[in-house]
């Protein structure tokens, strides 16, 4: 229904400014980049180039990385 349409649309645009947000917060070099927060998907090397993520591995690669982060898991 219609009503319904509007109350998702109202927590994705909700849920939407609250990554955007905690991205400016943590990453600041992209914070100027609006098309860093126009909801296009970008490929692990685009994020990486814009200063979205830190670096690009496969899931073993990240695993290792979060324990040596001290992230339990």
């Amino acid at each position: 229904t219609e009503n319904e349409k509007k109350l998702i649309q109202g927590m994705t645009d909700e849920f939407h400014g609250q990554l955007v947000d905690g991205i400016k917060r943590s990453r600041p070099s992209a914070a100027g980049d609006a098309t860093n927060f126009d909801g296009r998907i970008l490929t692990a090397s685009q994020a990486l180039k814009r200063g979205l993520v830190d670096q690009v591995a496969d899931l073993d690669e990240a695993i290792q990385v979060a324990a040596g982060m001290g992230v339990p898991g």
